[in-house]
């Protein structure tokens, strides 16, 4: 089936791509636009009379609208010059005047044990002398002293330095540019914080807040406290209570995605619901359990902007692999990823959102297929699901993870293999403990224990699967700077890898190979997508 928004999505991200690395003059671009769709209307005109409009020709004016189009979008996303950009009042060097800025707080604050941080979404700025210069565009990070307790959604008055953040740490890492690919252009080092009002954001994420808080409450209350600490890092993504030590295991074994709130471990947690609930009802009953299940959960972590992207990626794999269409999940995937760099370019050169795409990706070209090969249905049910999804993901994420991180987790598949069959039933036996704290705590308080130890079992198991290889010297190994150019080559031989596999003779997948790699269906997306990561990440 012929579906040019899988070749176009690439050449939308190649045009943002292009732009913030070669900076093309905007009349250019528009020049581009104009003369794009000049051809392509008058190639259809001309051939409007016979019976086929030839694909490739009108193609071709397309891509070229797709690209400057991206370009265009990218600019415009940038900030404005002069005064109305929070970069212009903001300094480098030690010296800078103090001033006042009032704002919004835009996420959760993350706290630490000397204080903490948050985002900040401006509203107005107080250059010294006192006289309001209104809102100016760009957001600010923000750390705060021990002793300050804000939410989101609070107004807060914020006095100290003005600062443009650092342009690279000292381990070369490029700050600055990292923080402006996630719209942040400034950052204020521990000023003072006024909170003017609360409850200044919009009631329905003010409700979901609470809701979380009181699922955190709940989680704490019928549990014990290392446990408590995890399962809420793993359902809700809250870090602050988590044990340090268990922690840094994560860290050693390669698997922080599982208490993160990652696009990576919603996808995971996705498929095994998707492939669960597939197994036990008819189909269309699974389809809706699995997409009420994925707009739950985003709700239940509280709905931010990188859940939200990951949740819908999810469903939209829901959507074409239950329904038998692999082509619908890559053009759902491809469809999503449009959407969101329209909505706001900078999200291309996020981490989190590179990860979302590649997992998602695993979950559509290898998870699936996987799953009907005879000796991987013949493992347990459970262990089935946790296993066929840990190693989609991993094969699809570790090179990118190795390049940002630069550690090389050698145990890091064992531990998926071994411990991921369990995040499925921490979620679901969570989840139930969270419901039946709402519903049964006052009055029922031994049913929510049960349910809170059996929670506890998987949390457990989980646990002591990540200490025992964190245990093992030589877990973790620091390796440096990988070059881009090993990203290429692997994604390009897993690339070759799916295609010849999916075409062998015994494979599930019988395809043809000529016909597979002609077809727009699957390479393009994964050649142009992962190509794409490559060039954002060497030259962005």
């Amino acid at each position: 089936m012929w579906a040019p928004l899988l070749i176009l999505t690439p050449l939308w991200l190649a045009g943002i791509f292009l732009q913030g690395w070669l900076v093309f003059e905007t009349r250019w671009l528009w020049v581009g636009v104009g003369a794009s769709i000049l051809i392509a209307l008058f190639y259809w005109l001309v051939n409007r009379s016979s019976e086929s409009l030839k694909r490739l020709p009108i193609m071709l004016p397309l891509c070229l609208l797709f690209v400057c189009a991206g370009a265009l979008r990218y600019q415009m996303s940038l900030l404005p010059e002069g005064s109305e950009s929070i970069t212009y009042w903001a300094g480098d060097k030690d010296g800078v005047p103090e001033l006042r800025v009032i704002g919004l707080i835009a996420n959760d604050p993350i706290y630490s044990e000397k204080g903490g941080s948050f985002r900040l979404n401006t509203t107005q700025l107080f250059p010294p002398g006192g006289r309001s210069f209104g809102s100016v565009a760009g957001d600010i990070f923000v750390t705060f002293e021990e002793g300050v307790i804000v939410q989101p959604g609070d107004q807060v008055e914020l006095s100290g330095q003005l600062r443009l953040p650092v342009e690279f740490t000292e381990d070369q890492f490029p700050y600055r540019d990292y923080l402006k690919r996630q719209g942040i252009y400034a950052v204020m080092y521990k000023p003072s914080v006024e909170v003017v009002a609360t409850g200044q954001n919009f009631f329905l994420f003010r409700w979901l807040n609470t809701l979380r808080n009181n699922s955190l409450e709940i989680i704490r209350n019928f549990m014990p406290a290392r446990e408590a600490g995890l399962l809420g890092g793993i359902l809700l993504g809250e870090q602050r209570t988590l044990d340090p030590q268990l922690k840094q295991n994560f860290q050693i074994t390669g698997s922080s995605h599982i208490i993160a709130i990652s696009g990576a471990n919603i996808t995971i947690a996705v498929g095994a619901m998707m492939l669960l609930f597939q197994r036990l009802f008819r189909k269309r009953t699974a389809l809706i359990l699995s997409l009420a299940g994925v707009s739950g959960y985003v709700l239940l972590v509280g709905a931010s902007p990188g859940v939200v992207r990951a949740g819908v990626m999810g469903g939209f794999a829901i959507v074409g692999l239950l329904l038998g269409r692999e082509y619908l999940s890559l053009l759902g995937l491809a469809g999503t990823v449009f959407l969101m760099t329209l909505a706001s370019p900078q999200v291309f050169y996020d981490i989190g959102f590179q990860l979302s795409c590649l997992a998602t990706l695993g979950l559509i070209l290898i998870a699936a297929p996987l799953q009907k090969y005879r000796w991987v249905q013949n493992l347990p049910p459970l262990y089935r699901e946790g296993v066929v999804m840990g190693v989609a993901a991993e094969l699809m994420t570790l090179p990118l993870v190795i390049f940002y991180f630069k550690q090389l987790a050698l145990f890091s598949l064992p531990v998926g293999v071994v411990g991921l069959p369990a995040l499925p039933m921490i979620m679901a036996s969570g989840a139930l403990l969270v419901i039946g704290g709402w519903l049964f705590a006052a009055w029922l308080p031994l049913l929510v224990n049960i349910l809170g130890w059996l929670s506890w079992s998987f949390v457990v198991y989980l646990a002591e699967v990540v200490n025992f290889f964190a245990a093992i010297p030589f877990a973790a190994i620091s390796v440096p700077q990988l070059h881009p150019v090993w990203l290429v080559i692997y994604y390009g031989l897993l690339a070759f890898g799916i295609s010849y596999w999916r075409a062998m003779p015994d494979s599930p997948y019988r395809v043809n190979l000529n016909r597979l790699i002609r077809s727009p269906a699957v390479l393009p997306l994964l050649l142009g997508i992962t190509g794409l990561v490559w060039l954002a990440i060497f030259f962005g």
